[in-house]
């Protein structure tokens, strides 16, 4: 919604909620076995596997409506810069163009910060005091890069110096959370999981004063907060199977909504305004790309991604043993 709603919103706190909520599921699914190399490289593989299908989906598709800007003359695109958006963006290279992103998908610049925090969780695995060590050392930097941000992503929390310790606090927390919350040395509280499905609405469409302090108590308190209720939260029913529908869906809505943004703004600019330097996105696409998004992120995860997960697991994952 923050992609294609014509008036502002906090949705990229939601990109901090899944750097903490990656944190926890890959302890969890990683943590007490990453000492082994053998199940180190497993790791490695898994992550490339489980990221690349659907990624260079998503960037099969971009390359149309990009190919349109340059067409145009639409901002930075030139044929070189997407000459090199595509050639540089399955591999998650960053490039300078509106800010330290990957042109070709922006949206990818956070899974490119994952795959560095899931690097750093390699080399030291969920081990107490390295974990620690990495909360400690990356959270005041991350209230620095806060207390710096304009609002702008010219300095502080949303630039490239301030989104390392950003990923690495948040993911790591969750490393410390999912430490905790197995361990039981911490009260299991949970929450009607309907309320944490909707938490985020209200959560993430503050507009009041002190934005910084906000910023930085969502972060720091609420987003744990979150992830520890929806770990003890025990969902029946229909709320069931809608969470975990939108969890099965999830990823695939992450990389394909922007390249269909990019289709259906990209379309309305033929039809309707074909004038690249005065364009701004119209309140009604939402309405386009929103079910068009979860459609294509659903058939795409069931007929692409599982598939090619399933012949790339049986090809390159060595066998775990009995």
């Amino acid at each position: 919604l923050l992609h294609c709603l014509p008036f502002p919103m906090l949705g990229y706190l939601a990109v901090d909620l899944f750097f903490l909520l990656s944190g926890f599921v890959l302890a969890r699914g990683y943590g007490d076995i990453l000492s082994d190399p053998g199940q180190r490289r497993r790791f490695a593989i898994s992550r490339v596997i489980r990221i690349e299908p659907l990624w260079l989906v998503s960037l099969a598709i971009a390359m149309l409506p990009t190919a349109g800007m340059v067409l145009f003359g639409w901002g930075y695109w030139t044929p070189g810069v997407w000459l090199l958006a595509v050639v540089s963006a399955p591999f998650f290279i960053l490039l300078p163009y509106d800010g330290w992103g990957i042109p070709l998908n922006q949206p990818g610049w956070s899974l490119a910060y994952e795959l560095l925090a899931n690097v750093v969780l390699l080399v030291i695995g969920a081990r107490r005091w390295p974990v620690w060590a990495v909360v400690l050392i990356a959270g005041p930097l991350l209230l620095l890069g806060i207390k710096q941000w304009t609002g702008a992503d010219d300095t502080g929390w949303m630039t490239m110096t301030g989104n390392i310790p950003r990923v690495l606090f948040s993911f790591f927390l969750g490393v410390i959370l999912y430490r905790l919350w197995r361990g039981g040395r911490v009260p299991r509280f949970g929450a009607p999981a309907w309320l944490l499905l909707l938490a985020p609405a209200p959560l993430y469409f503050y507009a009041g004063p002190h934005l910084k302090a906000y910023l930085a108590l969502v972060i720091f308190v609420i987003h744990p907060l979150m992830i520890w209720l929806g770990a003890s939260a025990r969902p029946t029913g229909g709320v069931a199977r809608l969470a975990s529908w939108l969890g099965f869906i999830s990823y695939g809505v992450y990389v394909l909504h922007a390249p269909v943004i990019m289709l259906v703004e990209g379309l309305r600019f033929l039809l309707w305004n074909n004038n690249a330097q005065g364009y701004r996105p119209d309140l009604w696409t939402a309405g386009l790309v929103v079910p068009i998004t979860l459609v294509l992120a659903h058939w795409l995860t069931v007929r692409v991604e599982m598939p090619l997960q399933r012949w790339l697991k049986a090809r390159f994952l060595p066998r775990k043993a009995g």
